[in-house]
């Protein structure tokens, strides 16, 4: 007889899987994106200043974020949180399984997509933190998209189309507010709220997206309604690098 301890795993995993499925599917949009699409962000600022350009150049160069404790900190993103004590933070491990579970809720072509960018490194999984048995929870991943100039406002739609087309039979994505700007820790980014079910399981997502020279970083939050108030504990604990 499988004991509760091992039921309440499977179920945090799951839970975990859902969330997972979200910034995936978020964090490889541009893969997925009409070529059309790709060429015109990239020649969106084409005619700027070349003082801009000379500014672009001087972007610090990508370094991953670090986790000690309950802590995670970005000097790169900007980022330092600190976990309410409810939060759990995730090991490299507890990602991966939940990497592989996750491939599940999505149709094949994206499932493979999923494990090549995770085993290549395309997309970082920063940190993921959450509460027994999974909600709420938060997610950091960012991605090296190779276009300098796309925008936060055309990822987040990419990551809304991506979503609503992209889910296995028996999971939905359904965006309940318009995409908008918010201000995280000081910087701003294009948020889209939404609804996910998968396997009886119902959450609500928060994602925000922002763009940095070439990499976007992206933030999920879902929780239910009954952790709406700890998932705005969760955010506020969001707070600027220094």
């Amino acid at each position: 007889m499988e004991d509760k301890g091992l039921r309440k795993n499977k179920r945090y995993v799951l839970i975990w899987a859902a969330v997972l499925i979200l910034i995936s599917l978020a964090a490889t949009g541009c893969t997925f994106a009409k070529k059309s699409e790709v060429k015109a962000a990239q020649e969106q600022k084409k005619e700027e200043p070349e003082e801009e350009e000379k500014e672009e150049e001087k972007t610090e160069e990508y370094k991953k974020g670090t986790v000690n404790g309950s802590r995670f900190e970005s000097e790169w993103m900007n980022i330092r949180i600190d976990l309410p004590e409810s939060l759990t933070m995730a090991s490299d491990e507890d990602i991966a399984d939940a990497v592989d579970v996750g491939k599940a809720y999505t149709t094949e072509e994206r499932a493979d997509l999923i494990e090549e960018t995770y085993e290549q490194g395309t997309v970082i999984y920063e940190m993921m933190a959450a509460a027994a048995p999974g909600i709420p929870n938060i997610n950091i991943v960012v991605q090296n998209t190779g276009m300098k100039n796309i925008t936060s406002k055309q990822l987040a739609e990419y990551a809304k189309q991506n979503l609503e087309s992209s889910l296995e039979e028996g999971a939905a994505y359904t965006p309940v507010e318009d995409i908008h700007t918010v201000e995280i820790a000081g910087e701003s980014y294009e948020c889209l709220k939404a609804k996910l079910s998968a396997n009886g399981v119902q959450i609500n997502s928060e994602l925000y997206v922002r763009v940095k020279s070439e990499y976007s970083i992206e933030m999920t939050v879902t929780y239910t309604d009954d952790t709406a108030g700890l998932k705005d504990e969760l955010l506020a604990s969001v707070k600027p690098y220094v």
